[in-house]
């Protein structure tokens, strides 16, 4: 009488085999865990020299639900305004890339959730320049009573405080105050318009802080 073969298999081929059970049952979860969700901010305010800024945000954030965690990353176009003729900012900046991480307390960022982040700008356009009124700064300008000086970058951090209104299973509505820190690259001599004060005697940094209040939408994809 013959006996049945039973064919054995390797241990490193079940192994294998066992890990890829695993893994094809663990995507699904981990697929889970994370979501993805588009994000857009409108937002307004004033810093101390009285330069009314307004800024937009476009982009998008990669949430995990069960830690209410989120890192974002934005587009972002901002104007400065400068209302008082003596000092303040005027230019429009583009913003590459802004990255921050959000905290939330309730699923949805509904009720109160925090925000932090930093980017970068470059500054464009016609005038683009920070006027002040510090005789030591104006020393060597054309005219020392009316003093302004040209700069290409801006460098930026915010904290943000925001409450969701959740108005729909996909869509957070949210009002949010932001306290941003500017820092400004003031431009080197032969990029100094006419009658500027010598880049030298401009102090560094040339820096300020505003306070925005705005809108934000968030659509979970």
């Amino acid at each position: 009488m013959r006996t049945a073969r039973i064919p054995l298999v390797s241990a490193p081929r079940a192994a294998r085999a066992a890990l890829a059970i695993a893994a094809a049952l663990a995507a699904p979860a981990a697929r889970a865990d994370t979501e993805w969700v588009a994000d857009a901010h409108v937002s307004s305010g004033l810093d101390p020299d009285a330069t009314a800024i307004a800024r937009i945000h476009a982009g998008g954030m990669l949430l995990v639900p069960s830690a209410r965690l989120a890192v974002e990353g934005h587009l972002s176009f901002s104007g400065f305004l400068r209302i008082d003729d003596a000092k303040g900012i005027e230019a429009r900046s583009f913003s590459p890339l802004n990255l921050g991480v959000r905290l939330g307390f309730k699923d949805h960022f509904e009720g109160p959730y925090v925000a932090l982040g930093a980017g970068f700008g470059f500054l464009s356009g016609k005038p683009r320049e920070r006027k002040v009124e510090d005789p030591k700064t104006c020393a060597t300008a054309a005219d020392p009573n009316n003093c302004s000086f040209d700069i290409k970058q801006q460098f930026n951090t915010r904290l943000g405080l925001g409450w969701g209104f959740v108005t729909s299973s996909h869509i957070t509505v949210g009002v949010r105050l932001d306290v941003t820190y500017f820092m400004f690259n003031v431009s080197d001599g032969e990029d100094q318009f006419d009658g500027a004060p010598n880049p030298r005697d401009v102090p560094r940094p040339q820096d300020t802080i505003a306070v925005l209040v705005g809108l934000e939408f968030l659509r979970w994809l």
